[in-house]
């Protein structure tokens, strides 16, 4: 399968020589200046890129927000957390900060079977996802293996694609808890090849550091060598090594401690600074929806009853007579019963399939009023 996409940037056959795209099988990318760029399948035994970008069905995207003082102390605390998780994993990650201690960080889990393929030529592995983001918009984009829809919001990046459940761009909305009103943006798979190209040229100087893969390969030279450097030590001074063995155990035993102790506290710290956001989010979006929101005094009501400690909405949206709200709830079916009975209340039923988030039910319900309709009438 070929696709063709103009470059004009003088230097752009030479990179574009090094590039391929990894998704269900590799492509190579040729071409140049003035010349057309086609995506060929290759093998990894006759083609050796060094820049891979990796389709989106074949890694993990996750983002985690963390309160935290600085941004020295976060690095701390993601080397803490990645200590003994994701041992079948390479994990990349980009932070990005939001506020005064406040930051979003976005991972990417690529199995290590395919890292170790990969890594036997290239220095580079970018994600399809990160590439395609566009601040304050939803992407719908045909690729190679099926339909993809990511977006990017406060720092952080949502994607995922028909392959992984994902059937269309409200269904993506709701799971990621997007606005009705976010601006769209469809990338047809004529246009697929030139977005991504592009975006290596614009993000060249960001992701160099971050997503760089030869670590594995350093760190393998490195063991090597000390394994070496130990049976010569062995050999010379046997008594020394076992007296330093033991002193260094005790070292590490200290050290690990006290960073435990350490790491135990700032947990803690974390838990409380998030737990004080979420009550100043809840706040801020009670004072957004009474303060900036045209709503009808009737529409009021009906939701402030159903308002308690075990539901919260998230979104209101009053458009031509129809109310929609968006929310989390111990019961969706409590709430829809309670909404049904209110006076007035007519149609009312979900528009989405209720979802498990934690300990709650995320819901998404519609319904009309009906002294609003016989008014439209």
């Amino acid at each position: 399968m070929k696709f063709a996409v103009p470059i004009i940037d003088a230097l752009s056959a030479i990179l574009t020589s090094k590039i391929g795209l990894y998704s269900e099988a590799l492509y190579k990318a040729n071409g140049g200046k003035g010349q057309a760029v086609t995506w060929h399948k290759a093998s990894l035994e006759a083609f050796k890129p060094k820049i891979v970008i990796l389709g989106r069905e074949h890694y993990q995207e996750l983002s985690k927000e963390y309160s935290v003082p600085s941004i020295k102390e976060l690095k701390a605390l993601l080397s803490y957390e990645s200590l003994d998780k994701n041992k079948n994993s390479v994990v990349f990650n980009t932070i990005n900060r939001i506020e005064e201690s406040r930051y979003k960080v976005n991972f990417w889990l690529v199995p290590a079977t395919l890292m170790a393929e990969l890594s036997k030529s290239a220095w580079w592995v970018l994600p399809e996802s990160l590439l395609l983001a566009t601040n304050q918009k939803l992407v719908s984009i045909t690729t190679l293996s099926g339909q993809l829809y990511v977006a990017s919001q406060a720092g952080g990046v949502t994607s995922s694609m028909d392959k992984l459940g994902c059937t269309s761009v409200e269904h993506f909305k709701w799971m990621s808890s997007l606005s009705a009103k976010v601006p769209l943006v469809d990338v047809t798979i004529d246009q697929y090849p030139a977005l991504l190209l592009q975006r290596i040229y614009e993000k060249i100087s960001i992701w160099p550091l971050n997503f760089r893969i030869n670590k594995a390969k350093q760190n393998a030279i490195n063991k090597q060598s000390v394994i070496k450097a130990a049976l010569i030590s062995s050999v010379l001074a046997g008594g020394y090594l076992a007296a330093s063995s033991l002193y260094l155990g005790y070292t590490y035993q200290s050290l690990t401690k006290q960073y435990a102790q350490q790491s135990s506290s700032v947990s803690k710290y974390v838990v409380m600074q998030r737990e004080v956001a979420g009550l100043i989010k809840q706040y801020e979006q009670g004072q957004t929806l009474l303060n900036d929101m045209d709503l009808s005094w009737r529409v009021w009501l009906v939701l402030l009853p159903i308002v308690d400690s075990s539901t919260s909405l998230t979104q209101v949206e009053f458009e031509e007579n129809q109310v929609v709200i968006r929310g989390l709830s111990e019961s969706a079916s409590d709430v829809l019963s309670k909404i049904s009975l209110q006076p007035g209340v007519v149609n009312a039923k979900f528009i989405n399939a209720v979802s498990r988030q934690r300990d709650k039910e995320r819901f998404a319900i519609s319904f009309y009023l009906q002294d609003l309709v016989d008014d439209a009438a």
